[in-house]
C-alpha cells in the first residue's frame, strides 16, 4: 500500500465508501480522499472494475450483501466502521468528491484530540446535468462527513440513516468551496427513476397513518419549492418538488397497503 499524503500531527482518518459497480466514478472519488490514512470500500459484489481500481489506490475491500432494491442499504456503512482501524471516520459516496477547500478544513479538524471531535457536517453542492442546484433541499443540504465513530450510529432507514447527538455537531460554513461535490443526477428523468426507487425502499419504513396519504404530498411540495426556495432552480426546481410530493404519496400508500396485508 502506498504512503498517503497526510498532514503532520493529525489524527488518522479512515474513509468509508459504499459501492456497487462504480468503476466510472472511482478514480475521482479516490483521488479526492487520497489524504486519508485508510480507505475502505464496502462493496456489494461489484461485477465491473470497481474493486480493481480501489485496490490500485491501496483501498481495503469489505464485502457487503447485494442490495435488495426494496430495502434501504445505507446501514452497510456499519461494516466499514467495524473494519476501520481509526476512531475518526469519513463518509463519502461514490458519486461524491471532496474539493480542496473542504479537504483542508477537514485536515485542520483532524488535528484536534479525538475526544474533542464529535460529528462534523458539511454542506453539499448537488449537480443535475452538471449544473448546481441552488434551492430546495439541495443547498446547503448538510450531512455528516467526518465523525468520531463512537459518537454516531447508522440505522436501516432510507435517507435518514445517521443518528447522533446534536450537541456533538460542528457545521462547516455553507460556502461552495467547502461543500461536498455530489453528482446528483445526469438528467431530470434519471432523478425521477431514482426517486421511484427510494419510494419502494422507504414504503415499509414509514409510520402507519393513512391521513398522510393526503396531507404529506402537498406539504412536501410546499416545503421543497416554497419554504426552502426550490423555485430558484426554475422548472427543474418545480419538477423536483413534484417528484418529492409523489415520493411521499407513494411511500405512505405502500405503508398503508403493507399494514392492511399484515392485519
Amino acid at each position: 500500500m502506498r504512503k498517503r499524503n497526510v498532514v503532520s500531527n493529525s489524527m488518522s482518518v479512515s474513509a468509508i465508501i459504499p459501492t456497487y459497480n462504480e468503476e466510472d466514478r472511482m478514480k475521482t472519488v479516490l483521488k479526492s480522499i487520497d489524504w486519508c490514512d485508510e480507505i475502505i470500500l464496502v462493496d456489494s459484489n461489484s461485477t465491473d472494475r470497481t474493486r480493481e481500481i480501489a485496490r490500485e489506490h491501496g483501498a481495503k475491500i469489505v464485502n457487503a450483501p447485494r442490495p435488495d432494491p426494496a430495502e434501504p442499504f445505507d446501514h452497510y456503512r456499519n461494516l466499514g466502521i467495524e473494519a476501520a482501524s481509526n476512531d475518526l471516520v469519513l463518509f463519502l459516496d461514490a458519486d461524491e468528491c471532496i474539493p480542496d477547500g473542504l479537504r483542508d478544513r477537514l485536515q485542520e479538524i483532524a488535528k484536534q484530540p479525538i475526544n474533542e471531535v464529535g460529528v462534523v457536517r458539511a454542506p453539499t453542492m448537488n449537480y443535475l446535468d452538471d449544473k448546481p442546484l441552488s434551492g430546495g433541499f439541495y443547498w446547503p443540504g448538510y450531512r455528516p462527513i467526518l465523525a468520531n465513530k463512537n459518537k454516531i450510529k447508522i440505522k436501516k432507514r432510507i435517507h435518514d440513516f445517521y443518528e447522533y447527538d446534536e450537541d456533538d455537531v460542528y457545521d462547516i460554513p455553507a460556502e461552495p468551496d467547502l461543500a461536498i461535490q455530489h453528482d446528483f443526477a445526469n438528467s431530470i428523468y434519471e432523478q425521477w427513476k431514482a426517486q421511484r426507487g427510494y419510494a419502494k425502499r422507504a414504503g415499509g419504513n414509514r409510520e402507519f397513518n393513512p391521513l398522510k396519504i393526503f396531507i404529506a404530498p402537498p406539504w412536501g411540495f410546499y416545503h421543497q419549492v416554497i419554504e426552502n426556495d426550490g423555485w430558484r432552480d426554475g422548472i427543474v426546481g418545480v419538477a423536483l418538488g413534484l417528484f418529492y410530493s409523489w415520493f411521499l404519496f407513494e411511500t405512505h400508500v405502500r405503508t398503508t397497503v403493507q399494514n392492511i396485508i399484515r392485519n
